[in-house]
């Protein structure tokens, strides 16, 4: 049995692959949610844990000398910590949305008759999780460069005042 979208055919084999891919998407974006929570979670935690840690540290420098100047960078390592932590959840939450999109909109579409109008939607939603990823790895790349190119630069630093 074969069914029609656009003009496009999909046979019972096809559709159920496509089904059982879908499965297998929603199941991996489901984990992306849980684990950009856990990740959200976690920074709160850490980063109120090394501004305790930075604390404890602080008052057993503080007996020994006076050092009010580092009080206000202790205080700013937690906050940074937390929200490096929760950009990281953030980054990690939106393929995560994307590909539960996609794979709701493809389980909806092929669970009775093609629905073309929600299968054009769920692959949209593919569409922009392939353009997150990719503009997301052409960031990374271009940081990497920009640590080497600062790695070589201070390597020839280093050679001149040697």
């Amino acid at each position: 049995m074969e069914d029609s979208i656009t003009g496009t055919s999909l046979s019972a084999k096809d559709r159920e692959s496509l089904r059982r891919a879908a499965t297998w998407a929603r199941f991996l974006g489901i984990v992306g949610f849980v684990f950009s929570g856990l990740m959200a979670i976690t920074g709160f935690a850490m980063g109120n844990l090394f501004k305790w840690i930075l604390s404890v540290q602080r008052q057993a420098a503080l007996e020994q000398m006076e050092v009010r100047s580092l009080d206000a960078v202790l205080d700013d390592i937690g906050i940074l910590y937390t929200a490096m932590f929760l950009l990281s959840a953030a980054l990690y939450f939106v393929p995560a949305l994307l590909l539960y999109q996609f794979a709701t909109r493809t389980l909806r579409a092929t669970a009775t008759m093609l629905d073309g109008a929600t299968l054009s939607s769920a692959w949209e939603a593919q569409r922009r999780l392939y353009k997150f990823m990719g503009i997301l790895t052409i960031i990374v790349l271009g940081l990497y460069a920009l640590a080497f190119l600062g790695a070589l630069i201070m390597v020839g630093m280093s050679a001149m005042f040697a």
